[in-house]
């Protein structure tokens, strides 16, 4: 599980640790929602048992939406969390295990389970996408069980999440952002394309049927 939150400023951090320097509340609810965790899952890298985030592959090909629409959704998720924190002395990880365990209905638990589906709702609502119904439960993942969106609408967020990525792409392009004349050729610029995961500043990923 990868989880963020905001941190002291007046900390040096362990370079296995990745520090985004914003402090909108709305930037942190995305990236925390299923739908950035669907990417993750994709273009993530591991180590030993562990997962690493890395920015070339998770962060900057990660199609963003303004967090404008988010705050008051993300606020709530980050106000519960954290004091679910407090109240029961714990870890995110430990957080997050106790989120993930069917086994455990307790209020604050429950509470925030029902933030984490107000939060993907309303980041499906920023992208435009608001004829995904998603389903929220107890899913089997590579990582185990997990509360969190069904296979279906993984699959789903990922295809609409490489478009959008594939299309954002084309329009830099277009507006002569990545080097390149506007007159380029689409045979040429088809040839030309890299065939690796690509940053924001590279070229698309291809569409993928999310398998």
């Amino acid at each position: 599980m990868i989880a963020f939150e905001f941190v002291p400023t007046d900390v040096i951090y362990s370079d296995q640790i990745v520090v985004i320097a914003s402090d909108a509340v709305g930037l942190l609810g995305l990236l925390q929602s299923s739908i950035h965790g669907v990417w993750i899952d994709r273009y993530k890298t591991t180590r030993g048992a562990g997962t690493r985030y890395v920015v070339s592959r998770c962060l900057r090909t990660f199609p963003l939406v303004s967090g404008m629409e988010l705050e008051d959704e993300a606020s709530n998720f980050v106000d519960l969390r954290s004091r679910l924190r407090a109240t029961r002395k714990l870890s995110l990880t430990k957080v997050y295990n106790i989120i993930d365990d069917s086994s455990c209905e307790d209020d604050d638990v429950v509470a925030l389970r029902m933030a984490t589906m107000s939060l993907d709702t309303a980041v499906c609502h920023a992208y435009g996408w608001d004829d995904l119904e998603l389903e929220h439960g107890f899913c089997d993942t590579d990582q185990g069980r997990r509360w969190t969106i069904s296979q279906k609408d993984r699959i789903e967020i990922l295809d609409r999440l490489l478009e959008l990525n594939k299309e954002r792409y084309e329009s830099e392009i277009a507006a002569g952002l990545h080097g390149g004349s506007k007159k380029t050729s689409k045979s040429k610029k088809k040839d030309s394309a890299p065939t690796g995961i690509p940053t924001l500043f590279g070229a698309p990923i291809e569409k993928e049927t999310g398998t």
